[in-house]
């Protein structure tokens, strides 16, 4: 059975989402890695969107920041692209105190 709050609450929280300016570095530093770039798109979507889920938001720039932590290193715009990820978890850190 579905519910119709949940139905409601889905159609008020649609929204058509392009990803912020900001974060084309992050789709500019991964853009050789086809694998990655799917996800990272998901992600960047979610940090766009204005309801974000900042559980998966965590998640993912956890993931982005560590799993792929050696390759910050051997880039030149690696420097900058984990800068934006710690960026992004301080954002998400102060909208959870909030």
């Amino acid at each position: 059975m579905k519910s119709k709050a949940l139905e409601v609450n889905l159609s008020d929280t649609r929204a058509d989402v392009t990803i912020d300016e900001r974060y084309l570095l992050l789709l500019d530093f991964f853009k050789g890695y086809v694998g990655i770039v799917s996800r990272l798109e998901t992600f960047l979507k979610e940090l766009s969107h204005p309801y974000r889920n900042w559980a998966f938001i965590v998640t993912e720039s956890r993931h982005f920041s560590l799993h792929h932590f050696h390759l910050y290193g051997s880039e030149p715009n690696g420097p900058k692209a984990l800068d934006l990820l710690c960026d992004i978890f301080n954002t998400a850190f102060e909208s959870i105190s909030d």
